[in-house]
């Protein structure tokens, strides 16, 4: 078959159908994406309570786009107490992340500063399903360390549940 013959059957008969697929394949990714945005918006703090911790990192990484930050998950070891490196206008935070049963002590405060410093970052922020000791709010406190606890993480849940997602939105 000489090349012009080729490339009239590549473009009759092999073309249309590596188009096809690939609207395909980006259809499928898409109804996939919705359907984890629908199952990540439906959950209750009493489901994140049973979160693995690097599941409620992402989420807590998701919920953070929704209040309009930029937010990039850490890897998971080795990241000097930094769950999560989020921007938000021009603040640059360092967010370390506890799913717990119990109260979150100063010592996440220390990492989450500490991470601050080593990533260069603005600001700390510790995020957590639980409530705050007194030696981790007096900490933070002193630090500038923001705190959000189980009553501003619901408040957050559901800001995001009553969020419509935007058509097109990524995230």
């Amino acid at each position: 078959m000489s090349g012009e013959a080729f490339f009239a059957v590549f473009l009759v008969f092999v073309l249309p159908n590596l188009i096809g697929l690939y609207l395909l394949w980006v259809r499928s990714n898409r109804q996939a994406h919705e359907e984890k945005e629908r199952r990540l918006r439906a959950l209750k703090i009493s489901q994140v309570d049973s979160m693995s911790g690097p599941a409620f990192e992402h989420y807590v990484a998701r919920l953070l786009q929704d209040r309009g930050y930029s937010a990039t998950v850490t890897k998971s070891s080795g990241d000097f107490g930094v769950d999560i490196l989020a921007s938000r206008n021009t603040t640059l935070y360092a967010i370390q992340c506890k799913r717990q049963s119990r109260n979150v002590s100063r010592r996440a405060v220390s990492d989450a500063v500490a991470g601050q410093i080593h990533y260069g970052r603005d600001t700390a922020m510790v995020v957590t399903n639980a409530w705050f000791t007194a030696g981790a709010r007096t900490l933070a406190r002193s630090t500038g360390c923001e705190l959000v606890d189980r009553s501003l993480l619901t408040e957050w849940i559901l800001a995001f549940q009553k969020r419509a997602p935007a058509s097109g939105r990524r995230g």
